[in-house]
């Protein structure tokens, strides 16, 4: 064989391995499984809450995620009682929670810090009161 037959059984041989490979999934990293995070809000007696708390109901919670690296939000309507929010997908470590009770006027009347630690493929669960 020629070096152009070579040059280009070569060319094709390398296309074809490019192209199989792009088939393959990301590699795995010991350690590095997503956790997941269940979120469970309870608000206490109204008599327990502030002034301003009792004269606007709660409309709505805002909850904030965040790491080192990562921001996560999300925001649900509140309808009294206990609410539960999940996060899936958060990187293994330590993230601080933070809940905020938001009226019909859009102000925040109540805020919750708490910090927990997900653990690779943990499914954690935490309560804020």
């Amino acid at each position: 064989m020629d070096i152009e037959t070579k040059f280009v059984n070569y060319f094709f041989l390398m296309i074809a391995l490019f192209s199989s490979s792009a088939c393959l999934k990301q590699p795995y990293f010991p350690g590095k499984d997503p956790g997941q995070l269940h979120l469970k809000i309870s608000l206490v007696e109204k008599e327990k809450i502030s002034v301003r708390a009792v004269a606007s109901e709660i409309r709505r919670l805002g909850v904030c995620l965040t790491n080192k690296k990562l921001q996560v939000k999300k925001e649900v309507s509140y309808n009294g009682g206990e609410q539960i929010i999940s996060f899936d997908s958060l990187y293994p470590g330590f993230w601080t929670i933070e809940v905020f009770g938001i009226d019909r006027e859009n102000d925040p009347i109540f805020y919750g810090k708490k910090t927990r630690e997900i653990l690779p493929g943990e499914k954690a669960e935490l309560s804020m009161i």
